[in-house]
């Protein structure tokens, strides 16, 4: 087993693949001070990550929680390359961000295996095994899975998973690094599929799609449902404590009627295997749930930032 750096000695970080997620990922580490390398195989995604970066960069700036010269500094901090030996030269620190192929991700992590042989490797999967994309390296120990949320530079959650034969100070060290770039963390004591917070999020989902699907509401009423009650609740207050503050015996009387009458379906719901099939993916076909003309998907990109980094500063303890 390779040394397993403490998180106070990390000083630069490679992110190798330079989407959405790795591009918000670039700008958290940047912005808490770390050097950045941001890699991709091909020229024109490292153009649209920056393009993104700029994009977020001047929304912080808007919402008054960048200055012009710290978003000036954030952004000489991070540099790019398409070459991923050269991202990785002097790294004590890697965010794997690359599509949600198994076959893919083994591919790069042999690759960092023989570039890196004693950093931290992360994984920034929703939901693959962290022991299976481990297996690709001859030191499983200082694979770790790191989960991130879409936009990645504003939600503060990340999940810290250990793979089977990760090692408790890797998990440390990674826990430990997500604190001090400001994120929060939780960390789960065993793998299991889809982590935490896509089980939950697919819990709900399973029986926002069966209400849809039985013409019960529509689908920006059950939206509102969340974003106007639930979701708004629980942007202060979790399941549990909620139960406290509400009482365990109401809703344990409410899950004795209801439990039974929710969904418990195994299969993919129709209402979303139908518009896929059909082409609607959301905004990159312009067209999903809703539809997406020239300029909307812009707006709801925007005005969903907007809020967020506002929820934030709130939260926070800001104005």
């Amino acid at each position: 087993m390779g040394r397993i750096p403490a998180a106070e000695e990390i000083k630069k970080v490679a992110v190798v693949g330079a989407g959405t997620m790795g591009s918000g990922i670039a700008l958290t580490f940047a912005r808490a001070g770390y050097e950045v390398s941001l890699q991709a195989r091909r020229q024109e995604s490292l153009d649209r990550a920056l393009a993104i970066i700029n994009g977020a960069c001047r929304s912080l700036r808007e919402a008054g929680v960048l200055s012009d010269d710290e978003a000036k500094v954030t952004r000489h901090r991070i540099r790019t390359t398409t070459d991923l030996a050269e991202a990785v030269d002097g790294c004590q620190f890697v965010s794997e961000n690359v599509p949600e192929r198994l076959e893919l991700k083994h591919e790069v992590f042999r690759e960092l295996d023989r570039l890196l042989p004693e950093a931290i490797l992360t994984t920034d999967t929703s939901g693959l095994s962290i022991t299976e994309i481990a297996s690709a390296t001859t030191d499983p120990s200082r694979v770790v899975g790191l989960h991130w949320v879409n936009p990645p530079h504003l939600i503060p959650l990340v999940e810290v998973i250990p793979g089977e034969r990760t090692s408790p100070e890797a998990v440390e060290t990674v826990y430990a690094l997500s604190q001090r770039i400001g994120k929060a963390p939780v960390r789960l004591k065993k793998e299991v599929k889809g982590f935490l917070a896509n089980r939950l999020q697919f819990a709900l989902l399973r029986e926002a799609f069966h209400l849809y699907e039985q013409g019960v509401a529509s689908a920006e009423d059950l939206d509102a449902v969340l974003t106007k009650g639930m979701g708004f609740r629980w942007a202060v207050v979790g399941p549990f404590e909620l139960i406290d503050l509400g009482g365990l015996d109401s809703f344990y009387n409410v899950s004795k009627y209801l439990m039974a009458e929710l969904n418990r379906s195994p299969d993919p719901p129709r209402a979303l295997g139908d518009p896929v099939s059909n082409g609607r993916l959301g905004i990159k076909t312009g067209a999903g749930f809703s539809e997406y003309p020239p300029g909307k998907a812009e707006g709801a990109i925007a005005r969903r930032d907007t809020l967020l980094i506002e929820l934030l500063k709130v939260l926070q303890g800001g104005s």
